[in-house]
């Protein structure tokens, strides 16, 4: 039987979007579908304990890798979405809707066309990766900056 496609997954063709993040979508460079482990449950026996299938999942973090914008404008979205988070300055600043974004991860094919959507429930940023300067360096440099997400869960939908 000959697989329907014959074209093997190419990696740096997708396209990314976070509601809550409409300046970090263009600049986006890196992302990833994150790994899962089931959970096991022991069964003990008079010989030993058998792992069972278990009744949960832990899904590891998404990671979203982007280029800061000159005018940081991206960077401080990511910025303004943790302090909303963490460090609220008055009731105004704080909406419970407003905390977590449903993030949407597409994947194109050879064509350039999406054929699968991954979409990660309820998400919010965890770690953000610092921006260095350098006036040492002899080039002009554009690093990247990671931003690792939590979220409830990730599906998925054949386009």
């Amino acid at each position: 039987m000959n697989p329907q496609s014959q074209n093997p997954l190419i990696i740096n063709d997708f396209r990314v979007s976070v509601a809550r993040l409409p300046n970090v979508e263009f600049w986006a460079s890196k992302a990833n579908i994150p790994g899962f482990e089931l959970n096991t449950a022991p069964q003990n026996n008079p010989f030993g304990t058998l792992p069972q299938a278990g009744n949960g999942v832990n899904w590891q973090a998404f990671s979203l890798s982007y280029l800061p914008d000159e005018h940081l404008r991206n960077h401080l979205e990511i910025f303004d979405w943790c302090m909303a988070i963490a460090f609220p300055e008055s009731f105004d600043q704080f909406d419970p809707a407003d905390l977590v974004s449903d993030i949407v991860l597409s994947v194109l094919d050879s064509n350039k066309r999406p054929v699968l959507q991954f979409t990660f429930l309820n998400a919010w940023p965890v770690t953000v990766d610092d921006i260095e300067f350098d006036t040492t360096m002899p080039t002009i440099e554009y690093r990247p900056v990671n931003v690792t997400f939590a979220y409830d869960r990730w599906t998925y939908k054949r386009l």
